[in-house]
């Protein structure tokens, strides 16, 4: 029969038993420390996961990617400090990059090319060179990234600038991929009623339903869509809207 010893050994060594077991590497510590800047830290504890024995090879490809984002965010370090005060510095160091990731094996390489054309696309903008923004972000929008809800702003602001040049159906084409992944099925129902009605063509009544719908309800994502149905929807005709399905 166990002894009270025995029973409160078997007490505190069950939790280390389930961690040694967990099919789960410590992604949110890890992530954490990256969002924290310690990046030592966070090397470290990718490294002792890494040696652990995962039923899921899928776990090595999750931290291994976490590797990758710090080299990321230390490669863009020095950028980042100065593209607000010398953007010519910072397209300098962004083109020495650009050059240098031709070098690298590209399964590495393209984890860094959307933040390196965002980058680009925004010191454009800093210079008010509108043509050579969208260039930009055009490039960016063609590359892999997990920034989701960054993607999309960008969809959306190339949207606008298109229709503000009269290209009315390719604006909408833009706006149409920031929605294209929506899960309807989480969506509130006047959103969900709204979103319908703009698949449909119907972009006065999704108009009418989204600015029926309280703001506390809306993200900028449903705000933007509204603003271009309100300002650009009346410019397309039935057959340019339904030129996207």
């Amino acid at each position: 029969m166990l002894s009270y010893k025995d029973i409160l050994k078997i007490f505190w060594l069950l939790p280390l038993f389930f961690m040694a077991c967990s099919s789960e590497p410590q992604i949110e510590l890890i992530d954490r420390l990256i969002r924290q800047g310690d990046y030592q830290k966070a090397r470290e504890v990718i490294a002792e996961e890494m040696q652990k024995t995962w039923a899921d090879t899928l776990q090595y490809h999750r931290l291994r990617y976490r590797l990758i984002k710090i080299q990321k965010n230390e490669l863009f370090a020095p950028i980042d400090s100065v593209i607000n005060t010398d953007i010519n510095k910072a397209l300098g160091l962004l083109k020495n990059l650009e050059d240098s990731l031709k070098g690298m094996e590209q399964a590495n390489a393209k984890f860094f090319y959307f933040d390196l054309y965002y980058r680009k696309a925004n010191a454009y903008e800093a210079l008010n060179a509108d043509s050579l923004w969208y260039r930009e972000t055009l490039k960016a929008l063609h590359q892999f990234t997990d920034q989701y809800e960054l993607k999309r702003d960008l969809y959306e602001r190339a949207a606008f600038y298109l229709a503000e040049r009269g290209k009315y159906d390719q604006g909408l084409k833009m706006l149409d991929r920031s929605f294209r992944e929506i899960r309807l099925s989480r969506l509130p129902e006047p959103l969900k009623e709204a979103y319908y009605a703009y698949l449909n063509g119907d972009f006065e009544r999704a108009l009418r339903l989204l600015e029926s719908v309280h703001e506390s309800q809306k993200d900028r994502h449903w705000n933007n869509m509204q603003a271009y149905l309100k300002n650009y929807g009346n410019k397309l005709s039935i057959e340019e809207r339904f030129k996207l399905w």
